[in-house]
């Protein structure tokens, strides 16, 4: 299990957690992100996308698709990380939304 927290255009702050399930390839793993942010100071919303993990020498990237309200409701998009390996327990990069705007992310090995 992996921790994950980034943020969004408007720097709502999120947070989350990546289990990664089963291999997909000879570099790619299939899993799940479990994301949870308050949206403009309002409740907390919790989401559950799938996650496709591909691992490229120094780099891993996220492409998240069908994603699923938990708790609360609304349009969030399936989320995008492209990160750089920093050590075997961490990795730094960044969230890239449909907009291809980028914002910071992290994720850190439990």
């Amino acid at each position: 299990m992996w921790n994950l927290s980034f943020s969004d255009q408007k720097n709502t702050q999120y947070n989350g957690q990546l289990v990664i399930d089963k291999t997909a390839s000879y570099n790619s793993f299939t899993g799940h992100l479990h994301v949870s942010f308050n949206e403009n100071g309002g409740n907390t919303k919790d989401i559950r996308e799938d996650a496709l993990i591909t691992l490229n020498d120094t780099k891993i990237t996220i492409a998240c698709s069908n994603v699923e309200y938990l708790t609360g409701s609304g349009a969030h998009p399936a989320d995008y990380f492209d990160l750089t390996i920093k050590s075997r327990n961490e990795a730094d990069g960044f969230s890239v939304d449909d907009k291809n705007f980028k914002a910071p992310a992290t994720i850190r090995r439990n």
